[in-house]
């Protein structure tokens, strides 16, 4: 879903240093202990012995210094491709549950404009699916593109209960949800949906990585965010999201 970058642009710079810092560490240790063997054998050879010895001291460090490399690069491109799998794992359920967001956006609008909804049905309208990989991904959380939005969207999206709660209990006058009710959930999915548009546009799509599907839906969900969005402004052209 996202082109191949290095695992320094993930925010992995610690472990990669680490990695590397054992590496070298390793080729330091054998390319002294070459020398001292070296040097040995240098003082109690003769002649043809010597060119030999020469001749091993270079094949071996060749050798050890192929060898560190190949461990280096295939713990790098091991982590990668690890990197690469959670991010098309997380943004394709961003994706999801952005979709829901999109019409519990558009449900504000239509109270905002006189439609009457019950205060004891809001729990229902507002069923969204549980997220499943945030918590799971958590400490690599740091490792994904734009990794503050990220928890910020997920985080956001345990508030729409306690919002629903409110409403449900609101002292407002009769059964229905009025306007005023509804303006603190409005600002709240404002927000998210700008949070969603922001982590969904500044991802670029790999098309070796992506699947044609995952593009169209990117692509539609887009579409449907900023258009919600347009909408919203209009009828909530006071919520601080939009200040």
């Amino acid at each position: 879903m996202l082109q191949r970058r290095s695992a320094d642009d993930y925010g992995g710079e610690d472990v990669t240093k680490r990695v590397r810092t054992a590496v070298l560490a390793a080729l330091i240790f054998l390319f002294v202990a070459a020398t001292c063997w070296f040097l040995f054998v240098l003082v109690h050879s003769q002649s043809g012995e010597i060119a030999g010895a020469l001749g091993g001291v270079i094949g071996g460090a060749i050798g050890a210094g192929g060898a560190g490399w190949s461990v280096y690069y295939a713990l790098t491109k091991q982590r990668e491709d690890e990197i690469e799998a959670t991010s098309r794992a997380v943004l394709t359920e961003i994706m999801v549950l952005t979709k829901y967001l999109v019409g519990h956006l558009d449900l504000c609008e239509m109270i905002q404009g006189g439609l009457q909804l019950p205060k004891n049905q809001i729990h229902t309208v507002l069923l969204t699916p549980e997220p499943t990989l945030y918590s799971s991904v958590a400490d690599k959380i740091n490792r994904l593109p734009r990794p503050t939005q990220v928890v910020e969207f997920y985080t956001r999206m345990t508030e729409m209960t306690g919002i629903a709660t409110l409403i449900a209990n609101s002292p407002s006058e009769g059964p229905y949800i009025t306007p005023d009710d509804i303006k603190g959930l409005a600002d709240l999915l404002i927000t998210q949906c700008q949070v969603a548009e922001a982590i969904l546009s500044n991802t670029t799509p790999d098309p070796k990585s992506e699947a044609v599907l995952a593009q169209g839906l990117r692509a539609h969900v887009l579409g449907a965010l900023r258009q919600q969005l347009a909408q919203a402004k209009q009828f909530f052209p006071e919520s601080e999201a939009f200040h």
